[in-house]
């Protein structure tokens, strides 16, 4: 199943991928802006979270109920939450807002899950974004749920270990980092200069138009691939 949302239109669609076949069309009384499947492989209901424009609640909705009425709307950010992931081992879910928070949480206890290995986000490099004052467009999350990845509005991409939520690594994908690349990079990274310049445009294109409401654009993201 996919499932998608639109801030402009308030509505969440539910599709069946395989069968070509839209299954639900949920009218939302709030402006939707991430959503993601939250619920076990055992549950009997495939349910949806939901992060809104209004506010920092995400909100759970039943994928096949045509109802808009949440299940529940726990509110552990306080600003918008801006993405949403699943963690399928740890049966929790990782989230982000407007400030940079990111989140690892049980959606039934709404605390941490289980399984990983601290007690506080003091322990953690949870703060990373919010220290550095920036916000993740996207989540991902290894295959083999060790690692979980975030593409920021600074354009890095930073990995952190899921279960101690520490930070593992930090790609800088910024147009400085590709500009440092073309002029000390050696040959192997260097472009031709006309083609690297119509490149850099784009870019600055790009930076630009996300800077007016990016929940209505395509955003940057980061994909693990199967290796983890």
């Amino acid at each position: 199943w996919l499932a998608t949302v639109s801030a402009k239109d308030k509505v969440c669609n539910v599709f069946d991928v395989l069968n070509f076949d839209m299954v639900n069309r949920i009218q939302l009384e709030v402006s939707p802006i991430s959503v993601e499947f939250a619920h076990k492989r055992s549950s009997s209901k495939i349910v949806l979270a939901i992060g809104v424009q209004e506010d920092g609640a995400v909100h759970f909705l039943e994928a096949k109920s045509p109802s808009p009425k949440p299940l529940k709307s726990p509110a552990l950010h306080r600003s918008p939450v801006t993405s949403i992931k699943y963690h399928a081992q740890l049966e929790c879910l990782i989230s982000t807002d407007e400030k940079g928070m990111l989140e690892v949480w049980d959606p039934e206890t709404e605390k941490s899950p289980a399984g990983v290995h601290f007690k506080f986000k003091s322990e953690t490099d949870l703060y990373e974004l919010a220290k550095n004052k920036v916000v993740a467009y996207s989540i991902d999350i290894s295959p083999n749920g060790d690692l979980f990845a975030c593409m920021c509005s600074d354009r890095k991409v930073r990995v952190w270990r899921t279960y101690t939520g520490k930070l593992y690594k930090t790609f800088d994908e910024s147009l400085a980092a590709s500009q440092a690349a073309q002029l000390d990079g050696g040959e192997a990274l260097k472009l031709d200069a006309l083609d690297f310049g119509r490149r850099v445009n784009v870019e600055k294109e790009l930076e630009k138009d996300l800077a007016t409401n990016r929940h209505e654009k395509a955003v940057p993201n980061c994909v693990f691939d199967a290796s983890s």
